[in-house]
């Protein structure tokens, strides 16, 4: 499955996500994200069902590269156990201000955004897989 059909069966996406752990395996050519995602109820009024999280372990496979946007150093240490971020697909008519890579159909280019450190990751792959980390969702 790619990534944007996976974001799709979530009920809020990536949309302010708790990235906890970013890992490369470079001879795989895949990278793993372990995540708190936000799959509460926007519309509920009780703040527990609104804010509810899951664990899950995301895999992108067949990675084509992974670009990092500028930072401010000022945004450095990061002093919390966690960075909200948002996962989507790049628009077309989007610049980003670095050159990247061409891409392709079956490998869309994504880009990663942390509010937190106020950066964009940008990124090729060519499927996603995603793993509850606890039961229940």
């Amino acid at each position: 499955m790619n990534l944007d059909d996976l974001s799709l069966t979530l009920p809020n996406g990536f949309h302010d996500a708790q990235l906890r752990e970013l890992t490369f395996d470079f001879p795989k050519k895949e990278v793993r994200l372990l995540l708190d995602l936000w799959v509460g109820d926007l519309h509920s009024k009780e703040h527990a069902v609104r804010e509810r999280y899951q664990s899950a372990r995301l895999c992108l496979e067949d990675l084509g590269f992974w670009i990092s946007g500028p930072t401010d150093p000022k945004e450095f240490p990061i002093d919390q156990d966690s960075l909200c971020i948002d996962i989507r697909l790049l628009p077309d008519d989007y610049n980003p201000g670095i050159p990247l890579p061409k891409s392709s159909p079956e490998k869309p280019t994504y880009y990663l955004y942390s509010t937190d450190i106020n950066t964009c990751f940008y990124f090729t792959c060519g499927s996603a897989k995603l793993e509850w980390s606890q039961p229940g969702a």
